[in-house]
């Protein structure tokens, strides 16, 4: 049967969107491909460019986020610590820049500036940095045992806010602007440290993100001999003077006027597989007046990343003045990932200068990268 012109205009009809389908599918399937290659490129060069920005540049953070319960006033609640944003960028094998941000609230500069390293006997940093006063005080927060700090530190080093007189009720962390130099130098056989670590400053003396408030530079030195592999023995000083930001009667330190600001400490860290110990005496004299200090902190092993955690610590703000404050902490610390730990910690303070006692239970959960 010979099929009539209708039937042959259906079959060609037919046939002329088979052949559009076709067409279209095999357009798809080209442009696909072509996507294909070029995203593939695009990887490659991507791949490429983040391979040599890794040899320049880093980037590292973390946050830490807590829950607090408080005996003394009674609250409890859960709030951000920080969120630190920090790394380095490497110009030069001899040059490098540093940079520090805190973005919990805001965005603040903690550290920024350059090191330039000649050798591993001396380097030279300038910019805004940890002042190089105490082990705890140029501990980085992500790696302190405590999570509240030494009592003595956070005040004679100003490491948080609770010297007015000096940080106007702002933190601080132990930073100022200044030039540093520092190296490690003489050989331990069978051993990659050296026996002496050294770190000189020359600082503003006003804390960060702000001028000099007088026309005093402040001098800072810091010794550390390792005689054995697990053992660090320190000791150092400070020396400047500050412009008072609050007044503090009991110290004779008036607002708007400079006062004395010395300091020296004297501490060791030892180190082992099964236990850290680590102890340190603080003095600083605040115009007339002396500050003393001294904590004990010791970390025990107990199974594969859980340690016990135990500390004490003392304060007496003026030796001459009546009341001192005492401070114990326990809890335990379970490290689950790089810069990832949980801390559960029991606080308690007694001040005998205002004769009262505060009971703190504190969790803080840490994630980085």
């Amino acid at each position: 049967m010979i099929p009539d012109g209708r039937q042959l205009g259906r079959v060609a009809y037919h046939f002329n969107n088979a052949m559009m389908r076709l067409k279209r599918f095999i357009s798809l399937l080209a442009m696909a491909a072509i996507c294909t290659l070029a995203g593939a490129q695009e990887v490659n060069k991507a791949k490429e460019l983040f391979d040599t920005m890794s040899k320049y540049f880093s980037l590292k953070a973390y946050g830490q986020f807590a829950y607090e319960y408080e005996s003394k006033d009674k609250t409890n609640s859960f709030y951000t610590r920080r969120i630190i944003l920090f790394g380095n960028v490497n110009l030069h094998k001899r040059l490098e820049l540093f940079y520090m941000f805190s973005a919990a609230s805001g965005f603040k500069p903690l550290e920024v500036g350059g090191k330039i390293k000649i050798c591993d006997e001396f380097n030279v940093s300038v910019g805004q940095m940890k002042v190089p006063y105490t082990m705890q005080a140029m501990m980085s927060l992500s790696k302190d045992e405590l999570i509240e700090g030494a009592l003595p530190a956070n005040y004679i080093a100003n490491v948080d806010a609770s010297d007015e007189a000096y940080s106007g009720g702002t933190s601080h962390g132990g930073r100022d602007f200044g030039i540093m130099i520092e190296g490690s130098a003489i050989n331990i056989p069978s051993s990659d440290k050296k026996l002496l670590d050294y770190k000189v400053g020359l600082f503003n003396g006003q804390g960060i993100n702000q001028k000099d408030k007088n026309n005093h530079k402040d001098v800072c030195v810091y010794l550390a001999l390792n005689p054995l592999s697990c053992l660090k023995v320190t000791g150092g000083t400070y020396l400047g003077k500050a412009r008072a930001l609050a007044d503090r009667p009991e110290d004779r330190i008036v607002n708007g006027t400079d006062y004395t600001r010395n300091r020296w400490f004297a501490g060791f860290q030892l180190t082992t597989k099964p236990v850290m110990l680590r102890a340190e005496y603080l003095e600083g004299k605040n115009n007339e007046s002396i500050a003393r200090g001294a904590y004990a902190t010791t970390m025990v092993r107990m199974w594969k990343n859980l340690d016990l955690l135990g500390s004490v610590a003392y304060l007496k703000k003026n030796k001459d003045a009546h009341g001192d404050t005492y401070r114990y902490v326990a809890g335990v610390e379970y490290r689950f990932f790089a810069r990832c730990r949980f801390q559960l910690q029991y606080q308690r303070e007694h001040d005998n200068y205002t004769h009262t006692d505060n009971n703190q239970l504190i969790t803080q959960l840490q994630l980085g990268f």
